[in-house]
């Protein structure tokens, strides 16, 4: 056997300690302004939109599951070209304000533009002058698809749309507007040129309106949540106790349940990750109360409580839903791993 002295020793801990810190430390990040395009991945996190930037005619931004983009105050994203984030049900890509900081503006695509967005969070923008009617995405025409994501925490509407054409597919809508009495998930202004829309399958539970639309060309809403089972309020509707809609929104068919929650979203955006451990830390030591929905998603054990065996558990489901990014959350809300006792 071969010895070594405790000097040599506590050296080698030093060493490989310090390896460990380096190898975990997080990423410095990335600084982008201007014209962009190109690839984005989670390699670069956290990105941060310093100022206005551009996605040009002609050119691609393609952005990566798990990317973070962190975008400054009163800052636009405006898409002339094309961007496609793709993200994975359990590795969106997240776009959010810099923390502590004041909300972005919007994602604007022009008539040449086209946005293609799967699996994102998008929050925290939707910053509009006084008086001004806006949104956190804005369709000024080419084209905007929303598949998987969930549009929230903006000031203004969700989707503001004054031309081209939409698409919204199994998307959520939620704590959207305000800032103006017209504000809506999706609002399609009067005289827009809208060249085709689809929003169906969603799940819309916004605050002021779910959709509201001045435009003649009716929107297909079909399979939608509204937050209520007797489905949106319109004076067609008789008795509709969730969302209001405008005229011209086509609601037929809505659906008459919430969509199944995913055992371990605690705060209810339909995504399990981090935010949600944090959510069951602050329950389990009596900082935060659960109810209903949050309660549900975070008894683990089924025990009537969130406490720390409940954290313990959802902590291991977060992490297992990280190996598995192929798998929608959406559609495996038993996944959750049991505690032992």
């Amino acid at each position: 056997m071969h010895l070594v002295d405790s000097t040599t020793a506590r050296r080698r801990w030093v060493a490989k300690g310090a390896m460990l810190f380096l190898a975990c430390s997080p990423a410095l990040g990335r600084i982008v302004s201007g014209n962009v395009q190109g690839f984005w991945t989670s390699a670069d996190n956290p990105i941060d939109v310093v100022s206005d930037i551009v996605v040009p005619s002609g050119r691609t931004l393609t952005v990566g599951n798990g990317v973070i983009i962190r975008v400054s105050r009163q800052t636009t994203i405006t898409v002339s070209g094309r961007l496609v984030v793709y993200g994975k049900p359990s590795d969106p890509v997240h776009i959010d304000k810099i923390p502590e900081s004041a909300p972005w503006k919007t994602i604007l695509v022009t008539d040449s533009g086209q946005a293609e967005l799967y699996s994102c969070v998008v929050r925290g923008g939707g910053a509009v002058a006084y008086n001004e009617n806006s949104g956190m995405l804005r369709l000024s025409g080419g084209r905007l698809v929303l598949d998987g994501c969930l549009i929230t925490d903006s000031l203004s509407s969700g989707v503001h749309v004054t031309g081209g054409s939409l698409y919204a597919y199994s998307s959520r809508f939620s704590n959207n507007g305000g800032s103006q009495p017209i504000d809506a998930a999706i609002h399609v202004v009067k005289g827009s040129v809208v060249l085709g829309s689809g929003a169906r399958r969603n799940s819309i539970t916004n605050g002021v309106f779910g959709i509201y639309n001045e435009n003649l060309t009716p929107i297909d809403a079909a399979g939608t949540w509204w937050g209520d089972p007797t489905g949106p309020q319109h004076a067609t509707n008789i008795g509709g106790s969730g969302v209001s809609v405008s005229d011209d929104v086509l609601f037929a068919g809505f659906a008459d349940s919430a969509p199944r929650h995913v055992r371990g979203d605690v705060n209810g955006d339909g995504l399990l990750d981090y935010r949600d451990s944090e959510m069951a830390i602050a329950i389990a030591g009596g900082m935060a109360f659960a109810e209903g929905q949050a309660l549900e998603a975070g008894d683990m054990n089924g025990d009537g409580f969130i406490d720390l065996l409940d954290v313990l558990s959802l902590n291991r489901a977060v992490i297992d839903a990280s190996r598995h990014n192929a798998a929608p959350m959406r559609q495996v809300p038993g996944m959750a791993l049991r505690s032992h006792r």
